[in-house]
């Protein structure tokens, strides 16, 4: 590994694609109906500014996980990253709003739910996992 770039296809490269994935799969369903993620995110309480730059940001921090570049900066960027978007479930949560959960776009209809924190934590797992076998 380099500074620059994780080994492609590494033990450490894995997890971390696997959460740049579901960040690219998540940042395209935002922008595909940006119409709809914006009145989720708007239900959710989401800052009104960040509506329009979330999406963006998870497709290029997903696709720097995907290929690796800026690996160990990438991955803490993604832990961050989890942690304001489950901050902002569990604000919701707390309150009793359960408002259709729009983290993988606009047009989810279920409402949030307790599933969306394991999965972020699961997410966040990966991240540990690829940051401690770097």
């Amino acid at each position: 590994m380099t500074p620059l770039h994780d080994d492609p296809f590494g033990a450490s490269w894995w997890p971390a694609a696997v959460v740049g994935a579901a960040f690219v799969w998540a940042g395209m369903g935002k922008v595909l109906d940006f119409d709809s993620w914006r009145r989720g995110s708007a239900a959710l309480g989401a800052p009104r500014a960040a509506t329009a730059v979330v999406p963006w940001w998870e497709i290029a921090l997903g696709a720097a996980l995907v290929s690796g570049w800026l690996s160990a900066p990438a991955r803490l960027a993604a832990l961050a990253t989890l942690a304001a978007f489950s901050a902002l479930l569990v604000a919701n949560l707390a309150r009793g709003s359960r408002p259709p959960c729009a983290c993988f776009g606009g047009r989810t209809e279920r409402p949030l739910s307790w599933v969306a924190l394991v999965r972020n934590a699961t997410l966040a797992a990966a991240l540990v996992v690829a940051l401690l076998l770097s």
